[in-house]
């Protein structure tokens, strides 16, 4: 599981609960970084990373964020 967020207190929880379940695949990343998230998760599974990241792409679009920037809402346009 790849946990996409700005907090780096999340980030690095998330990091030390790897650290505590080697077994699990887990790993976060900056909501800038999406793209190396998608390809760390493409290292895990078989998935078209492309169509991913086009659907995480149109997602924040009609929730009305700016691709790259935090998960709070924002004006588009």
């Amino acid at each position: 599981m790849a946990v996409v967020t700005d907090s780096v207190m999340v980030r690095g929880a998330v990091t030390a609960f790897s650290w505590m379940m080697p077994k699990l695949r887990l790993n976060a990343f900056h909501s800038g970084d999406v793209p190396a998230a998608f390809q760390w998760l493409h290292e895990q599974a078989t998935f078209d990373e492309a169509h991913a990241l086009h659907a995480w792409e149109e997602a924040q679009f009609r929730l009305g964020m700016k691709p790259g920037t935090s998960i709070r809402p924002t004006p588009v346009g």
